[in-house]
């Protein structure tokens, strides 16, 4: 009796091993996405704010309500452009809208296997399908915006 309990017990094992590495890769892959969304997302909105600053200061500049040297004028007159630029080449909203997908869709199959008991193996060929799905759809860079050729 002993000896059944403890072959079931060790044919169990790799299984539970399976499932064990697999939310970890999935919790890691969570945390990383949760990080990069949020990095891109803040990237974004800073890009947003840099240029509605620097163009209201080139206003109040051009009317004559804000002292500084033309220089520095200049510089923030062109900060709008460079900013655009910028923001248009790297994508960042469309970046973290990306990794928001991206983790949404890891918490519903880490969810399939914590909650709905799914086997590791089933959760696995989903997370490959996944990771294909999302290289596919991965906002590149735009380098069209600053002279590079269009694909």
């Amino acid at each position: 009796m002993e000896a059944t309990a403890v072959l079931s017990k060790a044919q169990e094992q790799p299984e539970a091993t399976q499932d064990s590495e697999l939310r970890t890769e999935l919790a890691s892959q969570i945390l990383h996405h949760r990080k990069w969304e949020f990095r891109d997302f803040a990237s974004a909105q800073v890009f947003v704010w840099m240029g509605i600053g620097a163009s209201v200061a080139s206003t109040l500049y051009a009317s004559g309500v804000l002292d500084i040297g033309r220089q520095t004028a200049a510089m923030i007159g062109a900060a709008p452009g460079v900013i655009i630029v910028v923001d248009k080449t790297f994508k960042f909203a469309a970046r973290a809208s990306w990794h928001a997908k991206y983790r949404a869709s890891l918490n519903g199959l880490f969810r399939k296997l914590r909650d709905e008991h799914l086997p590791a193996p089933s959760v696995s060929q989903a997370f490959s399908k996944l990771e294909i799905d999302m290289e596919a759809i991965f906002p590149p860079l735009d380098t069209t915006n600053i002279g590079g050729k269009p694909k």
